[in-house]
């Protein structure tokens, strides 16, 4: 196996977004999920030496409990997105979930939604973002007529 390039696949990049711009039978839901454009890696820090190891080094030599550790911490990452109502139904189609937490004074809750497929390719499908220039048209027009 060789190794690609960062030249190489810019180059594979541009061919495939130009190629996903262009034929409107590819799926193009598998680029707009963020996981999975992005990897992740662990980093351990000595807080008192500032020294640093991946995870994937130091599961090798760590303790049970440090082994463990780290998934929890991964199982508590997310993407939190903190805007109004209104604004976030703009991503709602590339969501899995969504938590509300509402603050009342001193205390505060929380109300858990899952989105399931079907709701996020309802929202894809009303999302205008996602129509063609003729058919944006064709709504105003349609709302024109209905207006007069």
């Amino acid at each position: 196996m060789t190794r690609s390039t960062p030249r190489a696949l810019e180059i594979l990049r541009v061919f495939l977004i130009a190629r996903l711009l262009s034929d409107d039978t590819l799926d193009f839901s598998v680029w707009q999920d963020y996981r999975n454009d992005f990897t992740f890696d662990l980093r351990m820090v000595d807080q008192t030496s500032g020294r640093q190891v991946s995870y994937e080094r130091r599961k090798g030599t760590a303790s049970g409990a440090e082994r463990q550790v780290p998934y929890y911490v991964i199982i508590g990452l997310q993407i939190v997105i903190a805007a109004p109502s209104e604004k976030r139904a703009v991503v709602y189609e590339n969501l899995d979930s969504v938590i509300d937490v509402f603050c009342y004074g001193d205390s505060a809750s929380a109300e858990s939604v899952t989105i399931k497929p079907l709701a996020r390719a309802a929202m894809r499908a009303a999302n205008p973002q996602h129509l063609q220039v003729e058919q944006l048209a064709m709504m105003l027009e349609e709302s024109r007529e209905a207006a007069e």
